[in-house]
């Protein structure tokens, strides 16, 4: 969390990326500096650590160091809890259920005893192999083409796999055009 240029956090909106994906929920907010981030996830992963340590469940800092090697799953729960920030998405507490802020339709049905890790639990469902269509319809509810101009290019290279466009011999300006068109 506190490497140097090597660590594959030193990088300002990888840090952001991988604590958002981590779960620390103001890991987006462009208020907050690097250093600020830095410290909320260092705290997260530590308290996290401690309650595994106390009851063995939970993520602990060996799960951490396994999760910031995962870039692709990384930016998806970034994605994820990007939209839920962005108030796209929120958590029905009646219905125990993610949905779509503007349409009320349902993303995902929390069952009881995911209800802890619910953030988690949604994260697993859209990713899930099996949910791929899942997965498809919620990025065309949450991107739109302003927010493919505020992300990195690296974020754009990804987004560009997720949707099965080319990306060889493509150039930054052409992958951004092209995710435009299809999130138009």
């Amino acid at each position: 969390i506190y490497g140097d240029q090597d660590s594959p956090l030193y990088d300002e909106s990888s840090l952001r990326s991988v604590a958002a994906a981590w779960g620390v929920t103001s890991a987006l907010d462009e208020k907050k500096t690097a250093d600020e981030i830095r410290n909320m996830l260092y705290a997260d992963v530590l308290a996290k650590q401690k309650k595994r340590e106390k009851d063995g469940k939970g993520k602990g800092t060996d799960d951490f160091l396994e999760f910031i090697s995962y870039d692709e799953l990384i930016y998806a729960r970034a994605l994820i809890l990007d939209a839920i920030d962005r108030k796209l998405v929120r958590y029905d507490v009646p219905k125990f259920s993610y949905i779509y802020a503007e349409s009320n339709v349902p993303v995902a049905i929390v069952p009881d005893k995911h209800r802890p890790r619910k953030f988690d639990y949604l994260c697993d469902y859209l990713l899930a192999k099996t949910n791929e269509t899942m997965w498809e319809k919620f990025r065309k509810e949450v991107i739109n083409p302003d927010y493919i101009d505020s992300q990195n290019f690296k974020w754009c290279k990804w987004l560009a796999k997720q949707e099965d466009l080319p990306i060889t011999s493509k150039s930054e300006k052409d992958i951004r055009e092209a995710l435009r068109v299809r999130y138009a």
